[in-house]
């Protein structure tokens, strides 16, 4: 009987360390970057965040309510420890190191993810790294395998031959020139899933095409982020613009994209193919 007692009385102490444990290694996870955080919460793995950067905007309706930390490559150690957070997952290049050091120093755990360039296999790597580190590798398989079967059903539903629509996506458009989006970017990477020609192949990155070789590039469509057309005037105001006018074969082909979708490689490249490719699927050439 005194034996038995013993071994209750281990069990319960045993059981209440376990319990204890359990609750003081509970995550509490900053997530600083736009297209991880997209990421994180495809991968099931929202639950943990408790905050996230002003880049981070989507699923719009968590990450309204959650607290905002500054732009991940502008942080504030001060204001992350405020939220008692155990880990700080970001893209590489989030900082500056100095904040980065004193979280660290602070027994916060910081875990930067790299994205290893523009292309399908470059998206599945940087899934798969955040896959493992949430520990969600089996649910990230059959999201990748899904996101995939979807591209593939946009590419079988197009109605045009690979590369015989010329499209650009712009930043800008000034009296100097305009800001598009060349090789090694992320526009770049769905003009080519969507069967789309690049015309500012010869750039590399997002830098500023001349208006000259802009009107001799014989664009038959035109994709701009959201913010970029508000900020620009509006559609009626690009499309009325001398220098876009002159560059087209023939109508306004515009199109107004997500921002998210269009220059971030997060959790719906599928869907950013689709818009595309159905928008493409339209145009007259």
């Amino acid at each position: 009987m005194f034996r038995l007692k013993i071994v209750l009385a281990l069990s319960l102490f045993v059981s209440t360390v376990v319990a204890e444990e359990s609750k003081n290694h509970v995550k509490r996870v900053i997530s600083a970057g736009g297209a991880l955080t997209e990421i994180v919460y495809a991968l099931d793995a929202g639950n943990e965040v408790v905050a996230v950067d002003v880049s981070s905007m989507y699923p719009y309706e968590e990450l309204n309510k959650l607290p905002k930390v500054g732009y991940y490559r502008q942080l504030s150690a001060e204001g992350l420890l405020s939220l008692k957070p155990t880990t700080l997952v970001a893209a590489k290049g989030a900082g500056p190191d100095v904040v980065l050091q004193q979280l660290v120093e602070a027994g916060v755990q910081v875990k930067l993810f790299e994205q290893y360039g523009y292309s399908l296999d470059a998206w599945q790597k940087l899934v798969m790294d955040i896959a493992k580190f949430f520990e969600r590798t089996d649910f990230a398989k059959n999201f990748m395998k899904e996101k995939l079967a979807a591209i593939k059903t946009s590419q079988e539903n197009r109605k045009y031959a690979q590369n015989t629509i010329n499209a650009v996506l712009l930043m800008s458009a000034g009296q100097r020139g305009v800001m598009v989006a060349g090789e090694n970017t992320m526009p770049n990477l769905l003009f080519e899933l969507s069967g789309l020609n690049n015309v500012a192949l010869t750039i590399d990155g997002y830098k500023t095409m001349t208006n000259e070789g802009l009107v001799q590039a014989n664009i038959d469509m035109i994709v701009m982020p959201a913010h970029v057309v508000k900020s620009s005037g509006g559609k009626d105001a690009i499309c009325e613009n001398p220098t876009i006018i002159l560059s087209l074969k023939g109508e306004c082909n515009l199109y107004v994209m997500d921002p998210l979708l269009a220059l971030g490689m997060g959790s719906r490249i599928d869907l950013a193919v689709k818009e595309l490719t159905e928008y493409a699927n339209q145009i007259n050439l």
